[in-house]
This record gives structure tokens, sequence and C-alpha cells, in this order.
């Protein structure tokens, strides 16, 4: 990715919009990022520079917040059952074609974002006293194994892994530290797969480096809408814009 390509602030735009919204909610980042920008350039090279970027912010909130993580959690049931799925989708996304991939991608997100904002649609209609359907374990671990093959895939395990936690009874802080520690996991291991495969390069580290004044910009934005924005409401602008970035892809 050059960085005299007039195309490349505008991937700097999108990381801005993207990585503020995992900085306020805990994931998103590389989702959003991807996109936004997919339309600019391919997805293995916007991967190859926004993974990297995805670390720097992940590392910034487990530094700041790592006392509010569920470790048993992570230890036990998240990262087990990620990392078999995203060796899983790892090695698809090294044999796909880039085509049958961008398209995979855009029915992913446009089938997460409208999944999402239909759920809560739902959960703001129904009556604050009665309890969500419970979820088996089983499925929730499906669930979890199809983050890390999405993960392997596009770096954006995010939505599925955020359904599977559901019901884990985790206050707003806990779960963006929680959910950071697996991101700087799941970031290192993506990264030196990248790296063996040859698709961290010293043009793809330039452009990353570049971008991080732009992540440390999104860190500031994000910890202030953190503190003061209403969950539910910023959610449901995320996934009306991952709605309208998908269904711009489908093409």
């Amino acid at each position: 990715m050059d960085l005299a390509d007039p195309r490349f602030l505008l991937v700097a735009a999108c990381v801005f919009v993207g990585f503020a919204a995992e900085a306020t909610v805990g994931f998103g980042g590389t989702v959003i990022t991807l996109a936004l920008a997919s339309a600019l350039f391919p997805l293995d090279l916007l991967l190859a520079t926004i993974v990297p970027v995805g670390l720097s912010l992940s590392l910034y909130i487990v530094a700041r917040h790592h006392d509010h993580a569920d470790r048993g959690l992570i230890l036990r049931r998240i990262l087990p059952l990620m990392a078999a799925g995203m060796a899983v989708g790892f090695t698809l996304f090294e044999r796909a074609p880039r085509e049958l991939l961008h398209r995979l991608f855009a029915g992913f997100v446009t089938a997460v974002a409208t999944w999402e904002l239909a759920l809560l649609r739902f959960r703001a209609r129904a009556s604050s006293g009665d309890p969500a359907p419970r979820r088996g374990r089983a499925l929730e671990a499906v669930a979890m194994l199809g983050a890390g093959v999405t993960h392997g895939l596009f770096s954006s395990g995010g939505p599925l892994l955020v359904w599977s936690l559901g019901h884990a009874s985790l206050s707003k802080s806990a779960f963006r530290s929680t959910l950071a520690i697996v991101w700087v996991a799941l970031g290192l291991a993506l990264n030196v797969a990248y790296a063996t495969t040859g698709r961290l390069t010293r043009a793809s580290l330039l452009a990353s480096a570049a971008l991080l004044p732009v992540v440390g910009l999104a860190i500031v934005t994000g910890e202030r809408l953190h503190r003061r924005l209403d969950e539910a409401r910023f959610k449901r602008a995320i996934f009306a814009l991952l709605l309208v970035a998908g269904i711009a892809n489908l093409r």
C-alpha cells in the first residue's frame, strides 16, 4: 500500500471510524474498517496493514484496563475454541481466490449486521422483566468456534464472539477488557502467520506505522464515548453502518 496514494487517506479515515468503535465497545475495529475500505484495496492487502494496527489498540486496552478481564473465561472457553477455528479460517484464507473472499466477506458483514439490528430491536421491545432465552452451552461453543474461523479469514471474529458471550454476565468494562485480551492473543498469532507466509512486507509495515497516530486519536475518542454513550444506541449505529457497507460490497 503506497502512502502517496490518495486512497490511503480514505483508508486512514476508515481506520479512525472502526477503531474508535472498538475502543468504545471492545470489538468492530477490523470488520468496520474492512467493510468501508474494501472498495479501495483488496482484502488481503488491507488485512496485512490493519491487523498489526489492531494489535496496538488491543495492547493499549489490556495495559490500561486488564484488571477488569475475566481470565478464567478466556483460558477455559474462548481461546481454545477460537484458536482451533482460526487455524481453519486462515487455511481457507490462504487457498481461496480473492474474488470469492470479497464476496464471502460482504455476505458475512451483511448477515451479521442484519441479525444484530434485529436482535437489538427485539431487546428494545422486550419487557425489561423478561429474561432472555437461554442458549445451550453447545451452541455457544459452536459460535466461538465459528468466531475463530471468521477471525482466521477476515480478522473479524468479534460479532460471533459477542453473541456467544451474551449470557456471560460481564460488566461493560469487563466485557471490553476480556475481548481485548482475546484480540491480543489471536492478533499475535495472526501476525506471525502473516509474517511466515510473506504477507507482512516492508510496505505494509510502513503503512501500519503511518496509521498509528490515527489509532491514537481513535483511542482518545473511544475512551470518551465508552464513558458517555448509551451502548445500545451506539451498537445500533455501528451495525447500520455495517449493513450499508456490506450491501455496497455485494456486487
